[in-house]
């Protein structure tokens, strides 16, 4: 059985799937030549809607 790696890309509170552009693909590529052994995913955390109200935003997301 294959290890596998699990790259997650975590983005800043207003981020989203396009922050890291292209990077987690590529990284994963890299390894995937480098560790031929290992299963290497990536996965990049969604976005959190913003808008509004700062803080109202906030409290939104801290219930989510």
């Amino acid at each position: 059985m294959k290890k596998t790696l699990l790259l997650v890309f975590i983005h800043g509170f207003k981020g989203g799937d396009d922050t890291f552009s292209t990077f987690p693909s590529h990284l994963a590529q890299l390894l995937r030549h480098a560790l031929p052994k290992v299963q290497v995913m990536h996965l990049v955390y969604p976005k959190y809607e913003t808008r509004g109200d700062l803080h109202e935003c906030v409290a939104r997301f801290k219930e989510w």
